[in-house]
């Protein structure tokens, strides 16, 4: 069984399949099946509240900046022109605005340089250098840093837990369960 599902990789994580031969050749296939179920079942409800946390903010604070600065920005400067005061919102917010409002007209310029900046952080990333320097900035960057640090060293730590309740020795277990944690800095200190 572990043998065609290291020919489905791509399907197959590879704490799963590893955990599938360990079983296999413990005889403790059952066993290694309700804890693989378990692993993916548990690291799939992990990722979901993530994502539930992450998306709505994300998009909270885009329609935030947008309607702020179409909306309520404009609207308040033009409670200032009314009273007939001199005060005005302070230049930074004033331009802000501005600028919002020149990106939505020539909506193509800035899709165009997000974009290209888009396309030449990816070329980095996808070289050795660039893909560790960027999985050490998720390591060290300020408020979410520790938290993805937490959770790739829980991932290792689940794994490894499973593959010795399994019957792996230590040295094998840390070997194989290394491959669920997908980011180098966390792989060299391995």
């Amino acid at each position: 069984m572990y043998t065609t599902m290291e020919y489905y990789s791509n399907i197959f994580p590879y704490i799963y399949t590893n955990m599938i031969k360990v079983g296999e050749l413990s005889g403790s296939l059952t066993n290694s099946l309700k804890q693989a179920v378990e692993y993916l079942d548990d690291t799939e409800a992990l990722n979901k509240k993530i994502r539930s946390i992450w998306i709505p903010n994300i998009v909270l604070l885009l329609a935030l900046l947008i309607i702020g600065s179409l909306v309520a920005i404009p609207t308040i400067q033009g409670i200032f022109d009314e009273l007939g005061t001199k005060d005005s919102l302070p230049a930074i917010t004033i331009w802000f605005s501005n600028f919002i409002k020149g990106a939505m007209q020539a909506w193509y310029i800035p899709l165009g340089i997000i974009a290209a900046i888009v396309g030449a952080i990816l070329a980095y990333i996808n070289t050795p250098k660039g893909k560790y320097n960027f999985h050490y900035f998720k390591y060290k960057m300020p408020i979410f840093g520790g938290l993805i640090f937490a959770l790739d060293f829980s991932r290792l730590m689940k794994a490894m837990l499973l593959n010795l309740k399994n019957g792996m020795r230590i040295q094998e277990a840390l070997e194989v369960s290394k491959n669920v944690v997908q980011n180098y800095v966390m792989l060299s200190i391995i």
